[in-house]
């Protein structure tokens, strides 16, 4: 049963895809908002922790529930697909519309 195998692989490395758009949208989301509310020095580097801290938990639970918590180079590498995909396909039409 190679193939079922093969086929949850391929579903793992969707979802990792999804995720690393999602990771964007999120980053494109939280710059609209720096756009629309001035904010200071201090309150950018608290947004940016609490963002990244948010990445780290949506990254952790992606490999922990659908991947038993093995990291395998692949799912970075899903991950980073889907940052690209999404910042050259995406990411300036979402963030444009806000401008």
């Amino acid at each position: 049963m190679a193939a079922v195998g093969i086929i949850k692989e391929l579903q793992f490395f969707g979802l990792a895809v999804l995720r690393g758009m999602l990771l964007l949208i999120l980053y494109d989301m939280l710059r609209i908002v720096r756009r629309v509310i001035a904010h200071g020095v201090w309150a950018v580097a608290v947004e940016d922790l609490c963002y990244w801290m948010a990445a780290v938990v949506l990254v952790f639970q992606l490999i922990y529930q659908e991947n038993d918590g093995a990291l395998r180079g692949y799912a970075l590498f899903a991950l980073g697909v889907g940052m690209a995909v999404y910042f050259l396909l995406g990411s300036f039409l979402f963030y444009s519309m806000y401008q």
